[in-house]
């Protein structure tokens, strides 16, 4: 196993092997981690302890309401300060 933001995560080696050429290497190494937390429909903390400890280590703000859903908030940077917010969308849970 291996601890990603605290959290322990047991990575297949098909999900490391799956990536191994793929770039930008942290981007796809996080989806490794992320397709490697189970989480079914309405058993989602694992995965939103993961993201709420992503945000907290790099300082990002995040909100979460009374039924799970997770709001992380990144500021613009360089021209992009004074842009208007983009918002990306979608789910946490996995259907398996």
């Amino acid at each position: 196993p291996a601890t990603a933001e605290g959290i322990v995560v047991n990575i297949p080696p098909e999900n490391l092997e799956a990536i191994q050429n793929l770039e930008p290497q942290n981007l796809w190494s996080q989806f490794a981690i992320l397709s490697s937390i189970p989480r079914p429909s309405k058993q989602e903390g694992a995965v939103l302890s993961y993201i709420k400890a992503f945000a907290e280590k790099r300082n990002l703000t995040w909100k979460q309401d009374a039924v799970g859903n997770l709001v992380v908030f990144h500021p613009g940077s360089g021209s992009g300060k004074s842009a208007p917010a983009v918002v990306i969308q979608g789910h946490l849970d996995m259907v398996t």
